[in-house]
């Protein structure tokens, strides 16, 4: 290849990289290629919800930014005892062509419904014959709209990632501050993302837990840096990324910021947004409360509510409805407190004295798995050396001096054999037992942790539960690679002598100790 060509290339590449730069909000929110421009354009029945059967409101909010954004508020009958779920969509359309799913959502749900029009410029939309059955169209169209002026509906301004986000604050904050107006409980108050309306969510909900008593996120993505090794592989390099992507929606960032639950939504062939992304943000999702995931057969990206068909919503409202019993019982924002600022004062009794159990079940729960390492790493079967510190209580053999001289010596060796075995028979059963009720209690521990992470609005339950597992995965580890550096240094137990030298020396003593001594304060 001659310098030309070369020359050639990178300047296309860097052509590319700029129009990828100045025009990454075109590629995300789909603007240039559009459907109609307001929702009045859409064609029937994506005009407004009352052509679903829908009573709704016609709002229209104003950002801190000046911006006007387009809402509908579609409340039940009795939407005091509802909860009410502010629904943000995905790209590629209007919040219109959302009402089939929005009526199914209403009816099946019972919610009251506050959907948002992001501002501004509108999608790029087709269907086909086969897509139709997402909104249930009856004939295929597609539509072209070059106007200025372009929204998302009939809301005003440019579509940025900041922007979006102070509409999505808008609209919880309008929602949350009018609740007497809108006849609602705010302490049921839910948000809804799909695909970006996720990460509209994450964020929203990572700055609001005490508005919120949960998240819906369904086919999500975990950062928009994420996303450019799925759509523009060829483009999968750090310094790309780094200096090219202004928009991020890190929402593998804020997610851990979340403690209110969460309820992940993932279909099973995803050909937007990889499965694993959603995956991600499960298991980095460590602040919520509780969190439930749930998969959708043979979904794929947009038509996850369709081919769920009733176990869909029946999940969405199995979530509601436990949610809503935390959100009855202690109030969201006491609850959220709580998380933040625990304490023992202002607790009952019985919740004292059970978190105290817990802190005792960690404590032993270190103790005696060190207790029964130093039982298994005891090599010798005739001298029991090691003092065991059970509940601040040690057993230690007793040798006892030798037999007057003058006997038979046969007898003297089994009668002293007889004592040794005799004296390690009983603290080594001592121990078993002690270290089987330690178990009980331990279980138990275990299960209380389990019970009352999944019910208590409490938060502490869970961190404790996290932490015991996490020491015990600790302590297993330095257990297996203390008895593979003893294994290492003197070989398997049976080329130990009688007299088990080894365990004479004082180095070697002097490093067990010190290793019991850094297990017991790690």
């Amino acid at each position: 290849m001659g310098f030309k060509q070369i020359a050639s290339a990178f300047v296309l590449a860097v052509c590319f990289l700029s129009l990828i730069y100045y025009y990454q909000e075109k590629l995300l929110y789909m603007n240039e290629i559009i459907t109609p421009k307001q929702t009045s354009a859409n064609p029937s029945p994506y005009q407004n919800p009352g052509q679903v059967d829908l009573e709704y409101v016609d709002l229209y909010l104003t950002t801190p930014d000046n911006i006007k954004v387009h809402c509908w508020w579609i409340p039940q009958q009795n939407s005091k005892t509802s909860p009410t779920i502010l629904f943000f969509h995905e790209n590629a359309g209007n919040m219109g062509f959302r009402l089939p799913g929005i009526r199914k959502m209403f009816h099946d749900l019972g919610a009251n419904i506050f959907m948002l029009s992001y501002r501004g410029l509108d999608f790029f939309f087709f269907l086909n014959k086969k897509s139709s059955r997402l909104f249930a169209l009856e004939e295929n169209f597609f539509f072209f709209n070059w106007s200025k002026k372009k929204r998302y509906g009939n809301s005003e301004g440019e579509p940025s990632e900041e922007g979006l986000k102070l509409d999505a604050a808008t609209s919880l904050e309008y929602v949350h501050n009018n609740w007497d107006t809108l006849d609602i409980d705010r302490q049921k108050i839910y948000l809804f993302g799909r695909s970006l309306g996720g990460a509209v969510a994450v964020h929203l909900a990572s700055q609001n837990n005490d508005k919120l008593a949960g998240v819906i996120l369904e086919n999500t993505f975990t950062s928009i840096a994420d996303m450019v090794k799925k759509v523009l592989p060829f483009l999968d390099f750090d310094f790309v990324k780094r200096y090219v992507l202004r928009m991020h929606w890190k929402s593998i960032q804020s997610i851990s910021h979340i403690t209110c639950p969460l309820l992940f939504l993932t279909s099973e062939r995803d050909e937007i947004v990889p499965n694993e992304q959603m995956h991600k943000l499960y298991h980095t999702a460590n602040s919520t409360r509780f969190k439930s995931w749930y998969t959708i057969s043979k979904a794929t990206h947009n038509d996850a509510w369709v081919v769920g068909g009733d176990q869909y919503w029946n999940e969405i409202r199995v979530f509601l409805q436990n949610t809503q019993k935390l959100a009855d019982e202690n109030g969201i924002k006491q609850t959220n407190k709580q998380i933040q600022n625990f304490s023992y004062s202002g607790q009952s009794s019985f919740d004292a004295f059970l978190k105290l159990l817990l802190f005792s079940c960690a404590f032993y729960l270190q103790l005696a798995q060190t207790q029964i390492f130093i039982i298994l790493t005891n090599w010798s079967n005739k001298t029991f050396r090691y003092t065991l510190y059970i509940i601040f209580i040690s057993f230690e053999s007793v040798h006892k001096k030798d037999p007057p001289h003058g006997r038979e010596k046969t007898t003297q060796r089994e009668n002293k054999k007889k004592h040794y075995e005799m004296k390690d028979s009983t603290a080594s059963t001592l121990c078993i037992v002690t270290l089987i009720f330690l178990s009980v209690i331990f279980l138990l521990g275990f299960v209380f942790l389990a019970i009352f992470r999944r019910y208590s609005p409490s938060k502490w339950y869970q961190k404790r539960f996290d932490r015991l597992t996490v020491l015990n995965g600790h302590l297993m580890q330095i257990f297996l690679g203390w008895m593979a550096l003893k294994i290492i240094l003197y070989g398997f137990p049976s080329s130990f002598n009688d007299d088990n030298e080894m365990d004479k020396k004082w180095w070697y003593k002097t490093l067990e100790f010190f290793i019991f001594v850094c297990i017991q304060f790690q």
